[in-house]
């Protein structure tokens, strides 16, 4: 193919193009260019030397020696090889190889056509010789990656509004609350569901010496969604425990928003994602929702999609009714009362963790009352001391009602304003923990009852309920007791104590002013109160009720609704696992991904997703932003993924000196920064002769 352009004196001509099916013998060498050249001036005096630039470009689509290696899980081998780590894990990487051609040119640029020789005969156009090599990449448009394809088909579960029931059948599901009758188990032995659960082939669970459960038989169940032999090692991995002392993946001890590479020996690094990974609304890393967001990434991607993520959700309900009943907590899931500043997901298992606390403390005391029914000793909640015995022993001549209870220790020094009496510190009911929905919801109805008269005093009488209960168990302790000895321990600003007073008399003061208003609500409860201790009193925190409303809301949740709640974790989980790889602070970022600046690397490009990914979990899940955000996720994918192919393929049998391997790593982003580069030191620097390697190795195949 031959194509003309003339300039001169600020005219331009441009000849038309020639394609010939085989090149004119003249036409294969530069000397018989250059006369055909001539030719077509037709000047009749003689031209001035013609000025020629040659350039020979090499195509290499063949890398035979450097087969990609990049496959997608195998469940197979994860489950019967190498065993669970990889399930813990998101996938990263292309599925193909990103770089499709590599172009290396050997160029003389602008030399006279006497310098160059090159005829029928003889040429002096070698490459090796040539003043100029350059390279340029060809890489693939569109390149499926794997952790971004997981994002995708997970954010695609979120967009199903379908329950459990509805996906797998109601004979499925109809065991999910436990509510089955006697006879339909005799009838479902006739009408086996055309799906069976787990908990129908396999002997559920039964108590292990650690109250963990254990697989008591298995069976195969062929037309579930997953396998049995699948499912019951990813039930494994949610919950540990149940393999007994020594569990394959057990629970870290403590859970953080940061990963162990990022925080090594609880100190976090200085990585420029600790502190905006650290502000997501996500759950702990390696908790227990954390595996499960990662498990459904696997099961919606490879296990089934849709069916199998509403299977393994059907599952976890019936492991998590399991341990309520039994008693067993919930692993993987950080102790205390719901943290609000977590996932809903995760502060629902850490409601169900306090309910199983509540319940095991509870039963625990009604044993230990039952067992010392027949002891002389009336008060199962305090030892006591020296002066308590000589209080008793003072106080003698006190009735057995009106004997105190549920007492802790002394307060200080304080004293009963009327008797002079030590003020004891009582037993109290613990606050309700509440999650932030039911916080919502709480506040809601105090909002409702508005602000008239009777809305007020029922907003009064909905917010003392815990007030009620101290002071119940203030007077149980300190029978003598009046309302500003409750609220010297109570509220101690609210107590104004007059100065000079005796410390050997009953302290002289009064209460504030708010506590003396006309109507003031504390005076009314405390006149409504009875001297109850709190084992006594009506449970506050009724653990039996929450944790059925719990565990109603986790059956309640379809596996798109589940999976939306889990989408701040999917995605902190696939933010993580692109901050490992290192050459984030180095790559170029590409146009089309946001710029914070204008010279940018894919690490700080990453720290702006990152931030987005923080406000978008502060609010209720946007599958469309969340899609926009997998999206820029997938590019820094590809850009890492090209990267790892050009370092494996330039940098991987080129181990040389440290100069030479700098000279390379140097080479590799520059091809992935530049349309063409220029190789240094020529046709023998060290980046043209790892080239060239490619070429020779290519041409042996």
């Amino acid at each position: 193919m031959y194509l003309g352009v003339g300039l001169g004196s600020g005219v331009r001509t441009d000849y038309d193009m020639v394609h010939f099916r085989q090149a004119p013998p003249q036409c294969t060498h530069l000397t018989g260019l250059l006369d055909v050249f001539k030719n077509k001036l037709q000047c009749c005096i003689t031209s001035p030397p013609v000025l020629v630039s040659v350039r020979f470009t090499y195509v290499l689509t063949e890398w035979p020696h450097t087969l990609w290696t990049q496959q997608p899980p195998d469940f197979d081998a994860t489950l019967t090889e190498v065993g669970f780590s990889d399930l813990g894990k998101l996938p990263f990487g292309a599925l193909s190889d990103p770089v499709s051609e590599l172009h290396l040119s050997a160029t003389w640029p602008c030399v006279t056509e006497d310098v160059l020789v090159d005829s029928d005969v003889y040429s002096d156009l070698d490459p090796g010789s040539a003043p100029l090599w350059t390279a340029r990449l060809v890489t693939s448009s569109s390149q499926p990656c794997l952790l971004s394809e997981y994002l995708t088909d997970f954010i695609h579960v979120c967009r199903n509004n379908q329950s459990i029931s509805q996906i797998l059948g109601p004979d499925y599901t109809q065991d999910v609350d436990g509510e089955i009758a006697e006879f339909s188990s005799a009838l479902d032995r006739l009408t086996e569901p055309s799906v069976p659960s787990l908990s129908s082939v396999v002997g559920r669970v039964r108590k292990g010496h650690k109250g963990a459960r254990q697989f008591v038989s298995t069976q195969s169940g062929e037309n579930s969604p997953i396998p049995t032999d699948i499912l019951i090692p990813i039930l494994n991995y949610l919950f540990p425990d149940a393999e007994g002392d020594d569990p394959n993946d057990p629970y870290p001890n403590t859970l953080t928003q940061v990963p162990e590479w990022l925080a090594p020996n609880g100190e976090v690094a200085d990585h420029p994602l600790k502190s905006l990974l650290s502000n997501m609304k996500s759950s702990g890393v390696d908790g227990l929702v954390w595996r499960l967001a990662v498990v459904l990434c696997h099961v919606a991607h490879s296990l089934g999609g849709l069916p199998a993520a509403a299977h393994l959700w059907h599952e976890v309900i019936l492991e998590l009714r399991f341990r309520w009943e039994h008693a067993v907590l919930i692993p993987g899931v950080s102790s205390g009362v719901p943290d609000l500043a977590s996932t809903i997901l995760h502060q629902k298992f850490q409601m169900l963790n306090c309910c199983i606390n509540r319940r095991k403390a509870r039963e625990q005391s009604s044993s230990s009352k039952s067992s010392n029914e027949d002891g002389d000793d009336e008060d199962e909640f305090y030892e006591c001391d020296e002066d308590m015995e000589e209080d008793e022993k003072s106080n003698g001549s006190r009735s057995s009602w009106d004997k105190p209870e549920g007492r802790i220790k002394r307060c200080a020094k304080l004293r009963l304003l009327k008797t002079n009496e030590p003020l004891y510190i009582p037993f109290t009911q613990e606050p309700a923990p509440m999650t932030e929905d039911r916080l919502e919801e709480h506040a809601g109805v105090l909002l409702r009852l508005g602000t008239d008269a009777l809305g007020s005093q029922l907003r009064a009488r909905m917010m003392s309920a815990s007030l009620l209960s101290d002071m119940e168990s203030f007077k149980a302790a300190n029978p003598s007791a009046v309302l500003e000895d409750f609220v010297r321990w109570y509220s101690p600003r609210d107590w104004i104590e007059e100065e000079g007073s005796d410390p050997d008399q009953p302290p002289q003061g009064s209460l504030s002013t708010r506590m003396q208003i006309p109507g003031n609500m504390w005076r009314e409860v405390w006149t409504n109160a009875k001297p109850v201790p709190a084992r006594r009193q009506k449970r506050l925190f009724d653990d039996t009720r929450e944790a059925e409303q719990v565990l109603h809301w986790l059956a309640s949740l379809g596996p798109g609704s589940l999976c939306c709640n889990l989408l701040p974790t999917a995605t902190h989980a696939s933010l993580c696992r692109l901050a490992e790889e290192r050459l984030l602070f180095d790559l170029p970022a590409p146009n089309s991904l946001p710029q914070p600046c204008h010279s940018s690397s894919l690490a700080t490009v990453l720290d702006v997703i990152t931030q987005r990914a923080v406000r978008l979990s502060r609010h209720p899940p946007d599958t469309n932003k969340y899609q926009e955000l997998a999206e820029q996720i997938a590019e820094v994918e590809v850009c890492v993924a090209r990267a790892q192919s050009v370092r494996h393929k330039i940098l991987g049998d080129n181990a040389g000196t440290e100069e030479s391997s700098q000279h390379l790593e140097k080479l590799v982003l520059r091809l992935l920064d530049s349309p063409e580069v220029s190789l240094e030191g020529g046709p023998r620097g060290p980046a043209a002769l790892a080239i060239r390697k490619l070429f020779q190795q290519a041409r042996k195949f």
